[in-house]
C-alpha cells in the first residue's frame, strides 16, 4: 500500500515574529490549509450579532444615486430598464472605532460596473498609463488590449511576441532574461496600471513632472462618492451623527491619481498604509468590481484588530480623516463569486466587452480602482 502523503506541518503562530493582530489576521485569511471560515467577517448581505463588529447603519446626507444619473445618464438609463439590475442599497455603514471608514455596499448597479470594467481594461491599460508589464517589455504604442485585439478580430495576421525590454544600465538591475510574448499572452499577467500623477517609489512622492490625466468617468465617479458622502446620518437616534461623514466638500474633489489593481485568485495586498499624498484631507476612494474579496480595515498601528469586511463587486469604500492612515489590506480573493449577470450584455458587436468577458472569465479576477487627491487645489 501506497503511504499517504502529508501536508506540510502546521506552524505555531507564537513562533512567528512581527505577531501583531493585524499580520495574525492575515496569515488567517491567506493561509490555504484549512477550511475558509467566514463566520466573523463582516457582510452587509448576512448580517448577524457575531459579524456586525460595532457597525452602525447610515444614511447618506445627499444620495449617490440621483448623483450617478446626473453623470452617467445612458449607462444608468440603461440600468434602470435592466431586468438584471437592481436599485442599489442605499444605508451605508461606519465603525466607530475606526473613525473616518464608511463603507457602500452595493453601491454601483450592474451596468455601470460593466462600465468601468470595460474601460478599466480596454482604456485604462493604454500606454500613457505606466503599467507592471512596462519596466520589462517593450509595449506599442497602442497599447496591449488593441495588439491583442488585432489578432482576435484576424487571427490570420502574423503573431509577433513582444521583446523584452534591455536592462537599464543606469541602475543595478541585473538582466532580466524574458521570454519573447504575445500580446494575449502578457495581458494575463496583469497586476496594476497607474493613472494621473506618478509615483515614485524610490523617494515615496508624487512626481508632478510626470502625469496623465485622469480618466474623465473615473474622476466623475469619484466626485460623485465625496459629494455623497460627505455628510452621513445616524439612522438609528441613540448614535450621534456629527462625527459622521468626511466632512471634506465633495463638489471641491479632484481627482489627481489612481490606481488600478488586478487580483488574481492567489493574489494579496498585505497591510500598509497610505499616506504619499501632500494633502490627506481629501478622501480616498475606493471601488471593487469582479470576485468577493476579504478586505482588512485596520488602524493606526498594527496592532490594532482589524476589521475583516467582505467585500463584493459594486462595493465602494471611503477613507477619510483617521482612516486615511490607518493600515489596510487584502489578504484573500474569493473563487468563483462573480455577481449573477455582471458579466452579460447585450452588446453583441462590443469585441472590448467580449475581450473584457473573457478575461475575466480566464484569470477569475477582482479589479479594484482607488482614487485620490494628491495636492491641494
Amino acid at each position: 500500500m501506497a503511504r499517504r502523503k502529508r501536508g506540510p506541518p502546521t506552524p505555531d503562530p507564537t513562533t512567528f515574529a512581527n505577531q501583531t493582530a493585524f499580520r495574525a489576521m492575515e496569515r488567517r485569511f491567506k493561509n490555504r490549509y484549512k477550511e475558509l471560515d467566514l463566520h466573523s467577517v463582516f457582510d452587509a448581505a448576512s448580517l448577524h450579532d457575531a459579524n456586525s463588529h460595532g457597525a452602525v447603519r447610515v444614511q447618506l446626507g445627499v444620495s449617490l444615486q440621483p448623483e450617478l444619473k446626473k453623470a452617467f445618464p445612458d449607462i444608468m438609463a440603461a440600468a434602470a430598464t435592466s431586468t438584471a439590475d437592481h436599485e442599489p442599497d442605499s444605508p451605508a455603514f461606519v465603525f466607530p472605532d475606526f473613525p473616518g471608514f464608511i463603507y457602500l455596499p452595493s453601491a454601483l448597479p450592474l451596468a455601470l460596473q460593466r462600465h468601468f470594467l470595460r474601460t478599466s481594461l480596454a482604456d485604462y491599460t493604454r500606454p500613457a498609463n505606466p503599467s507592471n508589464l512596462h519596466a520589462h517589455w517593450v509595449i506599442p504604442p497602442h497599447g496591449l488590449w488593441d495588439e491583442a485585439k488585432q489578432h482576435r478580430n484576424d487571427p490570420e495576421l502574423p503573431l509577433v511576441p513582444l521583446c523584452a525590454r534591455d536592462a537599464d544600465p543606469n541602475t543595478d538591475t541585473p538582466p532580466v532574461h524574458l521570454t519573447p510574448l504575445p500580446a494575449a499572452v502578457l495581458l494575463d499577467r496583469l497586476r496594476w496600471c497607474t493613472l494621473g500623477y506618478q509615483y515614485d517609489w524610490t523617494t515615496k512622492s508624487y512626481l508632478r513632472a510626470q502625469s496623465a490625466p485622469i480618466p474623465h468617468d473615473l474622476a466623475t465617479l469619484a466626485r460623485c462618492v465625496a459629494i455623497a458622502t460627505e455628510r452621513l446620518e445616524a439612522t438609528e437616534t441613540e448614535n450621534d451623527s456629527t462625527q459622521l461623514g468626511t466632512g471634506y466638500p465633495g463638489h471641491a474633489y479632484t481627482a489627481q491619481a489612481g490606481v488600478l489593481n488586478v487580483y488574481g485568485p492567489r493574489d494579496a495586498l498585505m497591510g500598509h498604509v497610505d499616506k504619499s499624498e501632500r494633502d490627506l484631507t481629501p478622501p480616498l476612494v475606493s471601488l471593487s468590481l469582479g470576485a468577493d474579496a476579504i478586505y482588512l480595515q485596520g488602524g493606526k498601528d498594527r496592532d490594532v484588530r482589524p476589521i475583516p469586511i467582505r467585500v463584493r463587486s459594486g462595493d465602494l469604500v471611503v477613507m477619510s480623516g483617521e482612516a486615511r492612515t490607518a493600515f489596510h489590506g487584502l489578504p484573500r480573493t474569493l473563487e468563483g463569486t462573480y455577481p449573477p449577470g455582471l458579466l452579460e450584455s447585450k452588446e453583441d458587436d462590443d469585441v472590448d466587452w467580449h475581450m473584457c468577458v473573457e478575461f475575466m472569465l480566464r484569470r477569475d479576477v477582482r479589479v479594484n480602482l482607488n482614487v485620490r487627491q494628491v495636492f491641494a487645489e
